[in-house]
């Protein structure tokens, strides 16, 4: 920290950070006291955002008032990443008077990064007040990053009336949340956006492309988020996003959209499986689902069916052993040895000699599974003679947890 050159004193001290060693506190809290170079001192005051001691923190106060723009703004990160709740007050109390839109956002990141439920208020303030639509994007996220759930109600107050970026950062938000409460709102959302869809789509033109886009990702991010917080809540969502649906032909735009459907698709079937009732399984496995000509879906359809667990899953599973695709068949395999039912033994030493590796190696892993003994033997082979190393790998792992009973 005493180098004649202010770039190697700069390093010196992010190197410092990096390292986070509570030893080293003293020596860049007294560096920063004596620093005149800017550059110097924005590397040490990121330096002891490192840290959450009480020395670091009570540097970074002193800085915090500095008027030196990129220091001030550096300074307000560093606070953020202590994850000290000393840092709230002075945070928000600064954002009280700040009119300018980066010091502010640097404040609500900041506020994000430390999760406190003072910060909540102040915040909902903030984004009744702006227009800026960039700070209103990264208050969003601060409110989600409160994890008490009180932040809960201006989030779900903005998926009516905010924008459509705004919107699906409030859906990002709720997954990270974790709040099972926000489901059956975030349900309603979809059910809504759904129907404005079914407007847009009645133009078989597809002139209204870009609305049709937005309200897509919008469909995903609220499955995604049913899928997380409450399968149950989302069933009528799953029930709906599964069926098949396509855009015929193949311009770029239609390409685009017939991606967000499979995406979409792919995230309700999963949200069927576990949400588990006798109606989801039984919707898994009926042949716009199970039938479906696009393999990725039959994959998915096949691992749902597999979490439901209902009775006759095993079955339908075992069916799929015989699939055309090996992605099919190879996640048959690995399911059937999570339904825990010895079964599904002989459906799976039946493709232990699969044209296809990894069949043959999922096969393997779920018989190890399911202690299945009596296939030792031809697993023992599978050992010594598949063509596969990767195969041959598993059937010793195999024979190691069969034996070692």
């Amino acid at each position: 920290m005493q180098d004649e050159d202010a770039a190697a004193r700069a390093q010196a001290a992010l190197a410092l950070g990096e390292f986070a060693i509570d030893s080293t506190v003293d020596t860049l809290v007294e560096a920063l006291a004596r620093e005149s170079d800017s550059g110097v001192r924005a590397a040490l005051v990121s330096a002891l955002g490192a840290f959450t001691g009480p020395r670091a923190i009570g540097a970074l106060l002193k800085t915090f008032d500095d008027v030196e723009p990129d220091l001030r703004r550096q300074t307000i990160r560093a606070m953020g990443r202590t994850r000290s709740r000393e840092m709230v007050v002075p945070l928000l109390s600064a954002l009280s008077v700040e009119d300018h839109p980066m010091f502010q956002g640097a404040i609500v990141d900041a506020l994000a990064m430390i999760g406190d439920p003072r910060s909540r208020v102040p915040l909902e303030q903030l984004l009744e007040q702006s227009d800026n639509d960039s700070l209103r994007a990264r208050v969003v996220l601060a409110l989600g990053a409160i994890r008490d759930g009180s932040s809960i109600p201006a989030l779900v107050d903005l998926l009516d009336r905010g924008t459509p970026e705004q919107r699906y950062l409030v859906l990002s938000a709720l997954t990270e949340l974790g709040d099972a409460r926000a489901a059956t709102v975030v349900a309603r959302f979809y059910d809504d956006v759904s129907a404005q869809l079914d407007a847009l789509s009645r133009d078989t033109t597809l002139e209204l492309v870009d609305p049709l886009l937005v309200g897509m990702r919008l469909q995903r991010a609220a499955i995604r988020v049913l899928l997380e917080l409450d399968p149950a809540a989302g069933l009528d969502a799953f029930l709906r996003a599964a069926k098949p649906h396509s855009y015929p032909g193949g311009s770029a735009a239609r390409l685009r959209l017939n991606a967000l459907v499979y995406e979409t698709r792919r995230l309700a079937i999963s949200g069927l499986g576990y949400e588990g009732s006798q109606k989801a399984f039984t919707t898994l496995v009926s042949a716009p689902i199970w039938n479906d000509p696009d393999p990725r879906i039959r994959s998915v359809a096949t691992r749902a069916a597999a979490v439901a667990g209902h009775e006759g899953a095993l079955r339908r599973i075992a069916e799929r052993l015989a699939d055309g695709d090996p992605e099919v068949r190879w996640t048959a395999a690995s399911s059937l040895g999570r339904l825990e039912n010895s079964d599904a033994i002989e459906p799976l030493r039946s493709v232990l000699h699969d044209p296809h590796s990894e069949v043959r190696l999922q096969a393997l892993l779920s018989l190890a599974y399911l202690d299945a003994g009596q296939a030792l033997s031809e697993i023992e082979r599978a050992a010594v003679a598949d063509p596969s190393q990767r195969v041959r790998n598993a059937a010793r792992q195999a024979i190691e947890l069969l034996t070692s009973n």
